[in-house]
């Protein structure tokens, strides 16, 4: 029996790599489906391994703080005082967002042109 403990282990790390695939998989549908584009406030940018971007928008007349992996250039542009970024979210579930940093994630979430109508984001620093 010990002989076959090795598959165990191995076949649960590949059923937690598939389910966390599967879940990033599931986010990005559900932008692409149904979403809004809001601005959000930058609020604090830190690094760990990567860059993170604290950010927080309303939705609904209700204040969502979010936290999320962030570029480079967000980082950049925070520390030159651009304070805003679109973000996309899911009309369904605000907490299912993601951050606009370039054109290929607004092409990656059908953003079209209509999507940013009406949405005023002040590039004036703080």
């Amino acid at each position: 029996m010990r002989k076959y403990n090795w598959i165990w282990g191995f076949s649960l790390c590949m059923i937690i790599i598939g389910l966390g695939f599967w879940g990033t998989h599931v986010h990005d549908i559900t932008l692409k489906k149904n979403h809004v584009v809001v601005c959000a406030t930058i609020l604090s940018v830190n690094i760990e391994k990567q860059y993170y971007v604290d950010y927080e928008f309303v939705f609904n007349g209700k204040s969502i703080k979010e936290q999320a992996s962030c570029l480079k250039v967000t980082k950049d542009n925070y520390d030159d005082g651009l304070r805003k970024i679109l973000v996309v979210v899911s009309k369904e579930n605000p907490h299912v967002n993601n951050l606009l940093e370039n054109q290929d994630d607004f092409i990656k979430y059908n953003i079209i042109p209509a999507d940013t109508v009406g949405v005023l984001c002040s590039y004036i620093s703080n």
